[in-house]
């Protein structure tokens, strides 16, 4: 099952930074790290290349940095398998789709499970060979994000 990208998000990923008038805020205008740092009377800072940086959402997939960074935090993990997420609001995942059943063999590469939150569909593949033993977040049911949904064997 393919499952199309959303988007408006995709759009307002790619242009929401770089527009003009940006009418799709959210929220108030972000403030700069200037602006931020004035209001705490503390303008006087090494960090001036951070000054003209907005403090807005950012990439909503989350940076390559960030990712490889979580991806870091665990042995044998991938940054493509890390779902970075916005707040409360994307905090849960839904196990949308699975592509393997429990005694299935699969390899590197292959899309384990789809998951979806309200920003993303994201396919999670596998980052070294393996057989699925357990799934443990049945099809259709919420997941935290960081909750562990199958059991597998690598190889």
């Amino acid at each position: 099952m393919k499952i199309r990208d959303f988007g408006v998000e995709i759009w307002m990923n790619r242009y929401e930074t770089t527009c003009e008038w940006n009418l799709a805020e959210t929220c108030v205008e972000s403030l700069t790290v200037e602006e931020l740092l004035d209001m705490a009377g503390k303008t006087d800072t090494i960090l001036s290349e951070l000054l003209p940086l907005k403090l807005t959402y950012g990439a909503i997939e989350g940076s390559e940095r960030l990712r490889n960074l979580v991806a870091g935090l665990y042995e044998r993990q991938a940054m493509e398998n890390v779902v970075i997420t916005h707040g409360a609001i994307g905090a849960n995942a839904l196990v949308h789709e699975t592509l393997v059943e429990p005694g299935d063999r699969f390899t590197t590469g292959d899309v384990l499970y789809t998951v979806e939150t309200e920003k993303v569909s994201h396919d999670v593949e596998a980052t070294a060979d393996g057989t699925l033993l357990e799934v443990l977040v049945p099809l259709d049911e919420d997941a935290e994000v960081g909750q562990p949904v199958c059991v597998v064997d690598l190889l």
